[in-house]
C-alpha cells in the first residue's frame, strides 16, 4: 500500500518538478528596469537624490533627481514585480484535493476512506498557462520600462517649459523697463509743451500694459518652475538654478525608422500580449470543454483490509459546449494583432513628424536670432532716437516696441518648440509611447495662436 501511494503522489508532484522555478524580487526588478533604461539613453541617468550645491539644473540632472525622488514612479514600477508574482502563481499546478472519511466501529476495525483528486487541466495545462503568464510578464516589463521612458520625457519637457518661461519673463521685464523709460521721456517732452497730452497718455498706458505682461510672464515662470519641481519630486521651496536660456540644438544623425521600431517598448509589449493571447486561445480549445475534469486515487480501509481504485469527475458539455469562450479567445488574439499593426504606423508617422518639427523649429530659431532679433533691436533704438527728436509719433514708437516683443517671443517659442520636438523624438528612439509623443505647440505659442496671433 505504501509503495502504491508513493507512486501516486510522485505522479502528482511531477509537474511541479518539471515547472521552471520563478522567484519574486522587487529590488531586482527595479534594478533591471534601471539598467535597461540606461542602455537606451546616451547620457548618465543614474538616480541622484540631492543636487550638488550651486549646480545648474540641466535636463539630465533634472531626470536623475526625478528618478530618485518621484514616489509615484516607484509605485508604478511595482507592477512588473506583481506580474512576476502572477507568473510564479501560474507556473505551479493547481493544488490537489484530499478527502478523508473516517468512521469508527465499536466491534471491529474503523472505516477509513481517502480520496486524492487533481484537476486534469490544472496539471496538464500548467506549461501552457505558465508560458502565457511569462508572456504577460514580459509585456509588464516592457510597460514598466515604457513608464520610465515616458516619465523621463515628461521631466525633460517640464525642464524645457520652465527654462522657456523664465526666458520669456526676462524678455518681458526688459520690454517693460524700456517702455517705462520711454514713458518718462514722454512726460518730459509733454512738460516742455512739445507733445499733446494724448501721446503722453498712450505712452503711459503702453508702459502699464508692458508691466502687466511682465507680471503675467513672471506668474507663468513660477508655475512652470513648480511643475518642474513636482516632476522632480522636490519640495516647492527647493533652491534650484536654471539656465538663462534654451540652448541651440545640435544637428543630430538622420532618423532610422527600423531602429525606432526595434527599440519601441509599446511594440514589444504588444508582441508579448499577442503571444499570450495566442497561448490562451490554444488553451481555450480544451479548457472550454474540460474546465471541470478531475481524476484521482481512492484508498479505502474496511474490515482491516486496504482497497484501492481510481476516481474521475467531470462536467458533461450538454448545455454549453464552450463555443463563446473559444470565439472570444480568438477575438482577443486578433485584437492584439490589430493593435500591434496600428502601433507600427503611429510610431513611424510620429517619429517623422518629430524630426521635421525639430529641424524646422531649429532653423526658424536660427533665423530669428541672427536676423529678426537684431533688426528689431535696431528699429527700436532708432525709433527711440527719432521719438526723442520729435520726428515720429507715439504710434510709431509703440509699433517698434511691439515688433521687438514679437521677435523675442518668436525666438523663445521657436527654441521651445524645437526642444520639445527633440525630446519627443528622443522619447520614440528610446522606445517611448507614440500616444504621448504627439506633436503639440508649447504653451506660449499655443496661447498666441488661440488668440489669433499678431
Amino acid at each position: 500500500w505504501f509503495m502504491k501511494t508513493k507512486r501516486a503522489c510522485l505522479l502528482l508532484i511531477l509537474p511541479v518538478v518539471l515547472t521552471a522555478c520563478v522567484s519574486v524580487d522587487p529590488v531586482a526588478e527595479r534594478q533591471a528596469i534601471g539598467e535597461a533604461l540606461q542602455a537606451r539613453e546616451p547620457a548618465d541617468l543614474s538616480p541622484l537624490a540631492v543636487p550638488e550645491a550651486g549646480a545648474t539644473l540641466d535636463q539630465d540632472l533634472a531626470v536623475r533627481l526625478a528618478l530618485a525622488n518621484h514616489r509615484g514612479l516607484a509605485a508604478d514600477l511595482a507592477e512588473a514585480g506583481l506580474a512576476r508574482a502572477e507568473w510564479a502563481e501560474a507556473a505551479r499546478p493547481e493544488n490537489p484535493l484530499v478527502g478523508v472519511v473516517w468512521k469508527p466501529e465499536e466491534n471491529g476495525p474503523d472505516f477509513l476512506d481517502i480520496d486524492l483528486m487533481a484537476s486534469v487541466l490544472g496539471v496538464l495545462a500548467t506549461p501552457q498557462r505558465a508560458a502565457a503568464a511569462e508572456a504577460r510578464y514580459e509585456a509588464a516589463q516592457a510597460r514598466a520600462l515604457l513608464r520610465v521612458t515616458d516619465f523621463v520625457a515628461d521631466v525633460r519637457l517640464a525642464w524645457v517649459d520652465a527654462v522657456a518661461a523664465a526666458q520669456r519673463e526676462a524678455l518681458q521685464d526688459r520690454i517693460a523697463e524700456a517702455a517705462e523709460a520711454a514713458a518718462l521721456v514722454a512726460e518730459e517732452i509733454h512738460a516742455a509743451g512739445n507733445s499733446p497730452r494724448l501721446d503722453l497718455v498712450r505712452e503711459q498706458m503702453f508702459a502699464r500694459q508692458a508691466r502687466l505682461d511682465a507680471e503675467q510672464a513672471r506668474l507663468q515662470a513660477r508655475v512652470a518652475r513648480l511643475n518642474l519641481l513636482r516632476q522632480i519630486g522636490l519640495p516647492q521651496d527647493a533652491e534650484i538654478s536654471l539656465p538663462e536660456r534654451l540652448p541651440a540644438l545640435p544637428s543630430g544623425p538622420g532618423l532610422d525608422l527600423d531602429a525606432v521600431r526595434q527599440a519601441s517598448l509599446p511594440l514589444a509589449a504588444a508582441r508579448a500580449e499577442a503571444a499570450a493571447a495566442a497561448r490562451e486561445a490554444g488553451l481555450e480549445n480544451w479548457a472550454s470543454l474540460l474546465d471541470h475534469a478531475e481524476i484521482g486515487l481512492v484508498l479505502e480501509r474496511e474490515d482491516g483490509d486496504w482497497h484501492e481504485g481510481a476516481a474521475a469527475e467531470f462536467a458533461l458539455p450538454v448545455f454549453n459546449w464552450g463555443e463563446a469562450r473559444r470565439r472570444a479567445a480568438r477575438m482577443r488574439l486578433q485584437q492584439a494583432l490589430d493593435r500591434h499593426a496600428q502601433l507600427e504606423t503611429d510610431i513611424a508617422s510620429q517619429a517623422v513628424a518629430a524630426q521635421m518639427t525639430a529641424q524646422t523649429a531649429s532653423a526658424l530659431a536660427h533665423d530669428v536670432e541672427t536676423a529678426v532679433l537684431p533688426g528689431s533691436a535696431d528699429v527700436l533704438e532708432e525709433s527711440l532716437r527719432h521719438y526723442n527728436a520729435m520726428q515720429i509719433g507715439v504710434f510709431e514708437l509703440i509699433a517698434a516696441f511691439q515688433m521687438r516683443a514679437r521677435a523675442g517671443q518668436a525666438l523663445v517659442d521657436a527654441l521651445s518648440e524645437a526642444h520639445r520636438a527633440d525630446v519627443r523624438l528622443r522619447q520614440l528612439q528610446a522606445g517611448g509611447s507614440p500616444s504621448t509623443a504627439a506633436m503639440a505647440p508649447p504653451p506660449g505659442l499655443a496661447s498666441e495662436r488661440a488668440e489669433g496671433g499678431h
